[in-house]
């Protein structure tokens, strides 16, 4: 996986970011006694743009971004309006969607609803 050193468009009007934090454990039992082991020595973040409209515009600035990483390929940076912080990830999905809402007078596309984007973090 190659690194690019650009930062994530984050969608404007910062409402409806889901933040997930993973900790995978694995349980291991001999029958009479379960024990529970970290797979990791940290959490890993997932965040998630839930769907929402918004200006063909700045959803194809997301997409041109996002196609240009070459979808989950590669990794870049994003910054967690909730943290204050700035994290490595990749997107976490090999699809992304639209639907478009609104036309102007020469069927030209004004606003799309977004799908879920889904970013995690990326261990380096």
């Amino acid at each position: 996986m190659a690194y690019v050193n650009q930062l994530f468009p984050n969608p404007k009007l910062l409402h409806g970011l889901k933040r997930k934090i993973h900790w995978p454990t694995q349980i291991v039992s001999n029958g009479s006694s379960e024990f529970r082991i970290n797979k990791q020595d940290a959490p890993r973040r997932e965040w998630v743009w839930q769907p929402r409209a918004m200006t063909t515009a700045d959803l194809n600035a997301i997409y041109d971004f996002l196609l240009a990483r070459n979808m989950q390929l590669d990794s870049f940076n994003f910054y967690c309006p909730k943290e204050k912080a700035y994290y490595h990830v990749r997107l976490n999905q090999s699809s992304i969607d639209s639907i478009l809402e609104a036309f102007d007078t020469s069927n030209n596309a004004l606003v799309e609803t977004m799908g879920d984007i889904s970013l995690i973090e990326v261990f380096e």
